[in-house]
């Protein structure tokens, strides 16, 4: 976190309490702003190219969901603007709306751009996508998840498999 907030702070994404990070699952993992075109290069260039060159035939990511309820809710960031002020941008909309569409569309814009350029770098790489069944489903009116994300994945793989999670028996 020490170093996004010296180098970038304006790629942290925070709670609509615009205090608190706004991790999933408990997660130690930096929570970034995927709609941040350069949030997405910079994974590219710090963690996928350096995977892929090592012999990595694919990459795989992990709770790829589009209800924005596992963090209690990715809200904003804090920018600086042209006089050097710090000035809360809102994401995905307030706190009543940060579960709706923009986060979706969020969502899919960077799996989409994800692959695009995860397949421009290494065409034969395999990119995957984890997700809890539970968090991808018709949410907010929006298709289901596989049919809005499966265009930018080679695999899905939902976490429940055939168990549920080891909920019921197959």
């Amino acid at each position: 976190v020490s170093w996004f907030q010296k180098n970038h702070p304006d790629w942290l994404v925070y709670l609509c309490d615009k205090t608190n990070l706004a991790y999933e699952y408990g997660d130690a993992n930096v929570p970034l702003d995927i709609s941040n075109p350069a949030v997405r290069q910079f994974m590219m260039d710090t963690w996928i190219k350096p995977a892929l060159d090592k012999g990595y035939d694919g990459i795989s990511f992990d709770n790829v969901n589009l209800d924005n309820l596992q963090s209690a809710g990715r809200c904003g960031v804090w920018t600086t603007d042209s006089s050097g002020n710090k000035t809360w941008k809102y994401i995905y909309g307030d706190a009543q709306s940060i579960h709706g569409a923009p986060y979706v569309a969020s969502v899919v814009a960077w799996a989409k751009a994800m692959y695009t350029s995860i397949h421009a770098y290494s065409p034969q790489a395999v990119v995957t996508m984890n997700y809890c069944p539970m968090n991808g489903g018709d949410m907010h009116g929006t298709v289901n998840f596989n049919e809005q994300l499966m265009p930018y994945a080679d695999n899905m793989l939902e976490e429940g498999g055939f168990t549920d999670g080891l909920n019921s028996p197959f």
